[in-house]
C-alpha cells in the first residue's frame, strides 16, 4: 500500500509542470461498480469523462481528471464532478510534453489521495511509537 501510495503521489506532483491546451468534453456521465459482483452493500461511483485535444496538429483523447483517479463512495460527489465538466464544454487540458497522450483535467493529486496519505502516515507513526515503547519496557 505504501509503495502504491508513494508512487501515485509522485505521479500527481509531476503534473504540476505539465503544459496546457484547450480541449472539449465529449462524454460525461456517472457510472458505478460494486466491490464484488452482485454485492449491493458497497457501490463505488466513477465520473466517466472523455475529452479530446490537439497537440501539434495531432488529435488525442483522454479520460483522467487527475493522474490517479479514485472512485467515489457517494453518487453525489461523482455527480458534482460531472456537473463541473458537462458534455460539450471547452476545458483546459494539461498534458505531458514528452508523451502528449498522457493528460489530465486537474493537476496535482485528488484530495482523497492526500487524506489516505495522512491516515497512512498517522498509523505508521503510531505503530513506530508502539514498537518503541515495547522495546523500552523490555530493557
Amino acid at each position: 500500500m505504501s509503495s502504491w501510495l508513494g508512487k501515485n503521489v509522485l505521479l500527481g506532483l509531476q503534473t504540476l509542470d505539465w503544459q496546457s491546451t484547450d480541449g472539449l468534453i465529449y462524454q460525461s456521465e456517472v457510472s458505478f461498480t460494486t466491490s464484488h459482483p452482485g454485492d449491493k452493500r458497497q457501490k463505488f461511483f466513477r465520473s466517466h469523462l472523455e475529452y479530446r485535444y490537439r497537440i501539434a496538429s495531432r488529435a488525442y483523447s483522454g479520460t483522467r481528471v487527475y493522474r490517479t483517479d479514485l472512485p467515489y463512495l457517494s453518487e453525489q460527489d461523482a455527480q458534482e464532478l460531472i456537473e463541473k465538466y458537462p458534455t460539450g464544454i471547452l476545458v483546459k487540458i494539461y498534458y505531458d510534453e514528452t508523451d502528449p497522450s498522457q493528460a489530465v483535467l486537474q493537476t496535482g493529486n485528488p484530495p482523497t489521495l492526500w487524506l489516505i496519505l495522512g491516515v497512512t502516515l498517522l498509523f505508521a507513526v503510531l505503530g513506530f511509537r508502539l514498537v518503541r515503547s515495547r522495546d523500552q519496557k523490555a530493557i
